[in-house]
Protein backbone atom coordinates (compact mmCIF):
# COMPACT_ATOMS: atom_id res chain seq x y z
CA UNK A 1 0.00 0.00 0.00
CA UNK A 2 2.84 2.38 0.85
CA UNK A 3 4.52 1.41 -2.43
CA UNK A 4 1.37 2.27 -4.45
CA UNK A 5 1.01 5.60 -2.66
CA UNK A 6 4.63 6.46 -3.37
CA UNK A 7 4.30 5.43 -7.00
CA UNK A 8 1.27 7.70 -7.41
CA UNK A 9 3.24 10.66 -6.00
CA UNK A 10 6.12 9.98 -8.39
CA UNK A 11 3.68 9.66 -11.31
CA UNK A 12 2.06 13.00 -10.46
CA UNK A 13 5.47 14.67 -10.27
CA UNK A 14 6.41 13.13 -13.62
CA UNK A 15 3.16 14.34 -15.25
CA UNK A 16 3.66 17.79 -13.77
CA UNK A 17 7.18 17.79 -15.11
CA UNK A 18 5.96 16.81 -18.57
CA UNK A 19 3.53 19.72 -18.53
CA UNK A 20 6.30 22.12 -17.59
CA UNK A 21 8.54 20.69 -20.30
CA UNK A 22 5.73 21.08 -22.84
CA UNK A 23 5.24 24.71 -21.79
CA UNK A 24 8.98 25.32 -21.96
CA UNK A 25 9.14 23.91 -25.50
CA UNK A 26 6.22 26.12 -26.56
CA UNK A 27 7.96 29.17 -25.13
CA UNK A 28 11.06 28.34 -27.14
CA UNK A 29 9.33 27.59 -30.45
CA UNK A 30 5.92 29.28 -30.56
CA UNK A 31 4.54 32.81 -30.12
CA UNK A 32 2.49 33.62 -27.01
CA UNK A 33 -1.02 32.03 -27.03
CA UNK A 34 -2.89 35.15 -28.10
CA UNK A 35 -5.78 35.89 -30.43
CA UNK A 36 -6.38 39.29 -31.95
CA UNK A 37 -9.26 41.34 -33.28
CA UNK A 38 -10.10 45.01 -33.45
CA UNK A 39 -12.97 47.46 -33.40
CA UNK A 40 -13.66 51.11 -34.12
CA UNK A 41 -12.92 53.56 -31.34
CA UNK A 42 -16.09 54.75 -29.62
CA UNK A 43 -14.69 58.28 -29.89
CA UNK A 44 -13.97 57.85 -33.60
CA UNK A 45 -10.24 57.95 -32.88
CA UNK A 46 -9.08 55.19 -35.22
CA UNK A 47 -9.01 51.49 -34.38
CA UNK A 48 -8.75 49.64 -31.06
CA UNK A 49 -6.75 46.38 -30.95
CA UNK A 50 -8.17 43.59 -28.76
CA UNK A 51 -5.74 40.91 -27.52
CA UNK A 52 -6.90 37.82 -25.63
CA UNK A 53 -4.84 35.31 -23.65
CA UNK A 54 -6.35 32.06 -24.90
CA UNK A 55 -4.39 29.82 -22.53
CA UNK A 56 -4.63 28.75 -18.87
CA UNK A 57 -1.26 30.26 -18.00
CA UNK A 58 -0.27 33.78 -17.02
CA UNK A 59 1.60 36.00 -19.48
CA UNK A 60 4.06 38.46 -17.96
CA UNK A 61 5.58 41.74 -19.15
CA UNK A 62 3.32 41.92 -22.17
CA UNK A 63 4.48 44.62 -24.61
CA UNK A 64 2.32 45.68 -27.53
CA UNK A 65 3.94 47.54 -30.43
CA UNK A 66 1.67 48.91 -33.15
CA UNK A 67 3.31 49.97 -36.39
CA UNK A 68 3.67 53.74 -36.52
CA UNK A 69 2.68 54.32 -32.89
CA UNK A 70 4.92 56.70 -30.89
CA UNK A 71 5.00 54.42 -27.84
CA UNK A 72 4.80 50.77 -26.78
CA UNK A 73 1.93 49.77 -24.52
CA UNK A 74 2.85 47.42 -21.67
CA UNK A 75 0.99 45.45 -18.99
CA UNK A 76 2.66 43.54 -16.18
CA UNK A 77 0.36 40.52 -16.32
CA UNK A 78 -2.30 39.20 -18.68
CA UNK A 79 -4.37 36.62 -16.84
CA UNK A 80 -5.67 33.44 -18.51
CA UNK A 81 -8.67 34.06 -20.80
CA UNK A 82 -8.47 37.82 -20.15
CA UNK A 83 -8.21 40.59 -22.73
CA UNK A 84 -6.50 43.93 -23.10
CA UNK A 85 -7.52 46.71 -25.47
CA UNK A 86 -5.03 49.08 -27.07
CA UNK A 87 -6.19 52.25 -28.78
CA UNK A 88 -5.56 55.97 -28.85
CA UNK A 89 -5.80 56.32 -25.06
CA UNK A 90 -3.13 53.67 -24.45
CA UNK A 91 -0.92 55.07 -27.22
CA UNK A 92 -0.68 58.64 -25.98
CA UNK A 93 -3.38 60.09 -28.21
CA UNK A 94 -2.13 58.49 -31.45
CA UNK A 95 -4.99 57.16 -33.61
CA UNK A 96 -4.35 53.65 -35.02
CA UNK A 97 -5.06 53.81 -38.78
CA UNK A 98 -6.75 51.26 -41.02
CA UNK A 99 -3.63 49.27 -41.94
CA UNK A 100 -0.85 48.36 -39.51
CA UNK A 101 1.18 45.53 -38.00
CA UNK A 102 0.86 44.47 -34.35
CA UNK A 103 3.81 42.85 -32.58
CA UNK A 104 3.48 41.46 -29.03
CA UNK A 105 6.29 40.15 -26.84
CA UNK A 106 6.00 38.39 -23.46
CA UNK A 107 8.60 37.53 -20.83
CA UNK A 108 9.96 34.02 -21.33
CA UNK A 109 8.64 33.64 -24.90
CA UNK A 110 11.34 33.77 -27.55
CA UNK A 111 8.98 34.22 -30.49
CA UNK A 112 6.79 37.36 -30.74
CA UNK A 113 3.14 37.28 -31.68
CA UNK A 114 2.76 39.16 -34.99
CA UNK A 115 -0.39 40.02 -36.92
CA UNK A 116 -0.95 42.33 -39.88
CA UNK A 117 -4.13 44.26 -40.54
CA UNK A 118 -3.70 44.89 -44.29
CA UNK A 119 -6.42 45.69 -46.77
CA UNK A 120 -6.89 42.72 -49.04
CA UNK A 121 -9.64 41.07 -50.99
CA UNK A 122 -10.77 38.84 -53.81
CA UNK A 123 -13.33 38.91 -56.61
CA UNK A 124 -15.01 35.51 -56.73
CA UNK A 125 -17.20 36.12 -59.78
CA UNK A 126 -18.35 38.88 -62.12
CA UNK A 127 -21.23 38.82 -64.60
CA UNK A 128 -22.84 41.26 -67.06
CA UNK A 129 -26.56 41.98 -67.43
CA UNK A 130 -27.49 43.86 -70.59
CA UNK A 131 -30.25 46.31 -71.51
CA UNK A 132 -30.62 47.90 -68.08
CA UNK A 133 -32.01 51.40 -67.63
CA UNK A 134 -30.65 53.61 -64.89
CA UNK A 135 -31.38 57.33 -64.60
CA UNK A 136 -33.16 57.14 -67.96
CA UNK A 137 -30.08 55.75 -69.73
CA UNK A 138 -29.70 52.35 -71.38
CA UNK A 139 -26.62 50.34 -70.46
CA UNK A 140 -25.21 47.28 -68.76
CA UNK A 141 -24.85 46.27 -65.13
CA UNK A 142 -21.76 44.43 -63.88
CA UNK A 143 -22.39 42.41 -60.73
CA UNK A 144 -19.29 41.21 -58.86
CA UNK A 145 -19.07 39.03 -55.76
CA UNK A 146 -16.30 40.66 -53.72
CA UNK A 147 -14.58 39.79 -50.46
CA UNK A 148 -12.72 42.60 -48.66
CA UNK A 149 -10.48 42.24 -45.60
CA UNK A 150 -9.77 44.88 -42.95
CA UNK A 151 -11.79 47.76 -44.41
CA UNK A 152 -14.65 47.77 -41.91
CA UNK A 153 -16.59 51.06 -41.98
CA UNK A 154 -14.05 52.50 -44.42
CA UNK A 155 -14.85 54.01 -47.82
CA UNK A 156 -14.08 51.67 -50.70
CA UNK A 157 -14.31 52.30 -54.43
CA UNK A 158 -15.01 49.48 -56.89
CA UNK A 159 -14.11 50.22 -60.49
CA UNK A 160 -14.64 48.51 -63.85
CA UNK A 161 -12.08 49.30 -66.58
CA UNK A 162 -12.85 48.53 -70.22
CA UNK A 163 -10.69 47.18 -73.08
CA UNK A 164 -11.12 46.11 -76.68
CA UNK A 165 -10.50 42.55 -77.87
CA UNK A 166 -6.75 43.30 -78.19
CA UNK A 167 -6.67 44.35 -74.51
CA UNK A 168 -6.11 47.98 -75.42
CA UNK A 169 -7.95 50.40 -73.13
CA UNK A 170 -11.11 52.00 -74.52
CA UNK A 171 -10.53 55.75 -74.70
CA UNK A 172 -12.95 58.14 -73.07
CA UNK A 173 -14.24 60.95 -75.32
CA UNK A 174 -16.30 63.18 -73.05
CA UNK A 175 -14.56 63.31 -69.64
CA UNK A 176 -17.31 61.20 -68.11
CA UNK A 177 -17.15 57.56 -66.98
CA UNK A 178 -13.37 57.60 -67.15
CA UNK A 179 -10.20 56.92 -65.18
CA UNK A 180 -7.56 59.53 -64.36
CA UNK A 181 -5.55 58.46 -67.42
CA UNK A 182 -8.50 58.71 -69.84
CA UNK A 183 -9.63 55.09 -70.01
CA UNK A 184 -13.34 54.26 -70.11
CA UNK A 185 -14.26 53.23 -66.56
CA UNK A 186 -17.22 53.15 -64.18
CA UNK A 187 -17.21 53.24 -60.39
CA UNK A 188 -19.36 52.71 -57.34
CA UNK A 189 -18.75 53.38 -53.64
CA UNK A 190 -19.50 51.13 -50.71
CA UNK A 191 -18.46 50.65 -47.09
CA UNK A 192 -17.74 47.13 -45.75
CA UNK A 193 -19.63 46.46 -42.52
CA UNK A 194 -17.26 43.80 -41.15
CA UNK A 195 -13.53 43.10 -40.99
CA UNK A 196 -14.16 40.17 -43.33
CA UNK A 197 -16.88 41.45 -45.66
CA UNK A 198 -18.31 39.62 -48.68
CA UNK A 199 -21.12 40.90 -50.86
CA UNK A 200 -22.34 41.54 -54.40
CA UNK A 201 -21.42 44.97 -55.76
CA UNK A 202 -23.09 46.40 -58.89
CA UNK A 203 -21.60 48.86 -61.38
CA UNK A 204 -23.63 50.45 -64.16
CA UNK A 205 -22.32 52.03 -67.36
CA UNK A 206 -24.49 53.47 -70.17
CA UNK A 207 -23.76 51.91 -73.55
CA UNK A 208 -23.01 55.26 -75.16
CA UNK A 209 -20.21 55.86 -72.63
CA UNK A 210 -18.28 52.96 -74.19
CA UNK A 211 -17.96 55.13 -77.34
CA UNK A 212 -18.45 52.28 -79.79
CA UNK A 213 -19.14 52.32 -83.51
CA UNK A 214 -22.21 50.50 -84.80
CA UNK A 215 -21.88 46.73 -84.98
CA UNK A 216 -20.78 43.67 -82.99
CA UNK A 217 -17.96 44.13 -80.47
CA UNK A 218 -15.94 41.68 -78.39
CA UNK A 219 -14.79 43.56 -75.31
CA UNK A 220 -13.16 43.00 -71.93
CA UNK A 221 -13.27 44.54 -68.47
CA UNK A 222 -11.45 44.09 -65.20
CA UNK A 223 -12.50 44.87 -61.63
CA UNK A 224 -10.41 46.79 -59.08
CA UNK A 225 -11.06 47.76 -55.47
CA UNK A 226 -9.48 50.89 -53.98
CA UNK A 227 -9.13 52.44 -50.56
CA UNK A 228 -11.43 55.44 -50.81
CA UNK A 229 -9.14 57.69 -48.75
CA UNK A 230 -5.69 56.90 -50.15
CA UNK A 231 -6.86 55.67 -53.62
CA UNK A 232 -4.59 52.65 -53.10
CA UNK A 233 -5.62 49.67 -55.23
CA UNK A 234 -5.65 46.47 -53.18
CA UNK A 235 -7.70 44.15 -55.42
CA UNK A 236 -7.33 43.71 -59.19
CA UNK A 237 -8.70 40.94 -61.38
CA UNK A 238 -7.82 39.58 -64.76
CA UNK A 239 -10.00 40.44 -67.74
CA UNK A 240 -13.59 39.25 -68.16
CA UNK A 241 -14.91 38.88 -71.73
CA UNK A 242 -18.28 40.12 -72.94
CA UNK A 243 -19.94 40.76 -76.29
CA UNK A 244 -22.22 43.58 -77.32
CA UNK A 245 -24.05 44.43 -80.53
CA UNK A 246 -24.37 48.16 -80.35
CA UNK A 247 -26.13 50.70 -82.54
CA UNK A 248 -26.10 54.31 -81.56
CA UNK A 249 -29.56 55.59 -80.56
CA UNK A 250 -30.70 59.16 -81.21
CA UNK A 251 -28.89 61.67 -78.97
CA UNK A 252 -31.97 62.34 -76.86
CA UNK A 253 -32.28 62.21 -73.09
CA UNK A 254 -35.60 61.37 -71.45
CA UNK A 255 -36.95 62.65 -68.17
CA UNK A 256 -40.35 62.74 -66.52
CA UNK A 257 -42.19 65.12 -64.20
CA UNK A 258 -45.64 65.58 -62.77
CA UNK A 259 -48.11 67.58 -64.79
CA UNK A 260 -48.66 71.05 -63.40
CA UNK A 261 -52.29 69.95 -63.26
CA UNK A 262 -51.49 66.91 -61.10
CA UNK A 263 -54.23 67.93 -58.67
CA UNK A 264 -56.71 67.37 -61.47
CA UNK A 265 -55.28 63.92 -62.21
CA UNK A 266 -53.53 64.95 -65.43
CA UNK A 267 -50.75 62.38 -65.11
CA UNK A 268 -47.10 62.73 -66.07
CA UNK A 269 -45.17 64.82 -68.58
CA UNK A 270 -42.35 63.27 -70.66
CA UNK A 271 -39.41 65.60 -71.38
CA UNK A 272 -37.17 65.02 -74.43
CA UNK A 273 -33.83 66.83 -74.76
CA UNK A 274 -31.82 66.85 -77.96
CA UNK A 275 -28.30 66.64 -76.51
CA UNK A 276 -26.61 67.01 -79.90
CA UNK A 277 -25.30 70.20 -81.48
CA UNK A 278 -27.33 69.51 -84.62
CA UNK A 279 -31.06 69.12 -85.30
CA UNK A 280 -32.84 65.75 -85.43
CA UNK A 281 -35.43 65.12 -88.15
CA UNK A 282 -38.55 62.96 -88.34
CA UNK A 283 -38.59 61.98 -84.68
CA UNK A 284 -41.42 59.67 -83.61
CA UNK A 285 -42.30 59.33 -79.94
CA UNK A 286 -44.56 56.49 -78.80
CA UNK A 287 -45.90 56.49 -75.24
CA UNK A 288 -47.71 53.22 -74.59
CA UNK A 289 -50.08 53.08 -77.59
CA UNK A 290 -50.10 56.83 -78.36
CA UNK A 291 -47.70 58.35 -80.93
CA UNK A 292 -46.54 61.86 -81.67
CA UNK A 293 -44.39 62.97 -84.61
CA UNK A 294 -41.90 65.85 -84.71
CA UNK A 295 -40.63 67.06 -88.08
CA UNK A 296 -37.51 68.25 -86.30
CA UNK A 297 -36.09 68.92 -82.85
CA UNK A 298 -33.52 71.70 -82.86
CA UNK A 299 -30.02 71.31 -81.44
CA UNK A 300 -30.18 71.55 -77.65
CA UNK A 301 -33.95 71.93 -77.72
CA UNK A 302 -36.43 70.49 -75.25
CA UNK A 303 -39.87 69.08 -76.07
CA UNK A 304 -42.50 68.24 -73.44
CA UNK A 305 -45.28 65.72 -74.01
CA UNK A 306 -48.27 65.52 -71.69
CA UNK A 307 -52.05 65.28 -71.73
CA UNK A 308 -52.42 68.33 -73.95
CA UNK A 309 -50.05 67.06 -76.67
CA UNK A 310 -51.73 63.62 -76.54
CA UNK A 311 -55.27 64.95 -76.94
CA UNK A 312 -56.23 64.43 -73.31
CA UNK A 313 -54.44 61.12 -72.76
CA UNK A 314 -52.99 61.18 -69.24
CA UNK A 315 -49.60 59.44 -69.00
CA UNK A 316 -49.52 57.09 -65.99
CA UNK A 317 -46.57 55.73 -64.07
CA UNK A 318 -45.32 52.50 -65.58
CA UNK A 319 -45.54 53.97 -69.10
CA UNK A 320 -43.13 52.92 -71.83
CA UNK A 321 -41.56 55.66 -73.96
CA UNK A 322 -40.01 54.83 -77.33
CA UNK A 323 -38.15 57.37 -79.47
CA UNK A 324 -37.24 56.61 -83.09
CA UNK A 325 -35.30 58.57 -85.67
CA UNK A 326 -34.58 57.27 -89.22
CA UNK A 327 -30.93 58.38 -89.05
CA UNK A 328 -30.28 55.93 -86.21
CA UNK A 329 -30.71 52.15 -86.29
CA UNK A 330 -31.49 51.80 -82.60
CA UNK A 331 -34.47 53.39 -80.85
CA UNK A 332 -34.52 54.70 -77.29
CA UNK A 333 -36.94 52.81 -75.10
CA UNK A 334 -37.60 53.33 -71.44
CA UNK A 335 -40.27 52.22 -68.97
CA UNK A 336 -40.91 54.46 -65.98
CA UNK A 337 -41.17 52.22 -62.94
CA UNK A 338 -44.22 52.40 -60.75
CA UNK A 339 -43.86 54.07 -57.35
Amino acid sequence: MKFAHGFLIVLLIFISGCSEVETFIKKMTEPPPLSISRRDSLRKRGKVVILKNNSDIFLYEVKVKIEGAPKIYSVATLNPQNIIEVGWMELGGWNPPLNFEVKVTCKGWLQPFVHEFRSDGQVFSSTVEHNIYQNYRLGMRISSNISVEYQQNADCIVGAFFYNSDQKPLSDQNADYNSSDGQVAAYTNYSPTAEHDRRNVDIFIPYDELHLSDGLHNLKYRISVFDGVTSTEFVSTGNYDFQIEYYQPPPISINIRDSYYWFAGKGKVVILNNTANFPLYNVTVTINDRSLHFNSIAAGAKEEIGWRELSGYMIPLGSTVRVECPAYKAPIEYTFNRE
